[in-house]
């Protein structure tokens, strides 16, 4: 990769979410039907075989984003999206245990 182009590669919120409903549900079989997938599609998607598609983020309630931000912002874009991740993972925890006790 040359030095003018530089791809930063933030956490992967829809794996971690995928992951998260396997292990609640305790199989891949049962997430890959409540999402209508193939077992074999999931199971792609979560070893990096295949990437997700439009409708399956929509499922997950997720939306792709994509920006270019100048070289001497770019760094400090990437920091405050990695503290907003961080904050969302950190709701969602909170959210979970409020959930459990529900």
């Amino acid at each position: 990769m040359s030095e003018d182009h530089e791809i930063i590669r933030l956490p992967n919120l829809v794996l971690d979410e995928l992951s998260r409903r396997v292990e609640a549900s305790g199989s891949k079989k049962a997430v890959a039907e409540q999402l209508e997938i193939s077992q074999q599609h999931l199971g792609d998607i979560m070893s990096g075989k295949r990437t997700v598609g439009p409708n399956l983020l929509e499922k997950l309630g997720f939306v792709k984003i994509s920006f270019h931000a100048r070289r001497e912002n770019a760094l400090r874009v990437v920091r405050i999206l990695e503290v907003a991740l961080n904050e969302e993972k950190h709701m969602q925890r909170l959210m979970d245990k409020v959930l459990e006790k529900v």
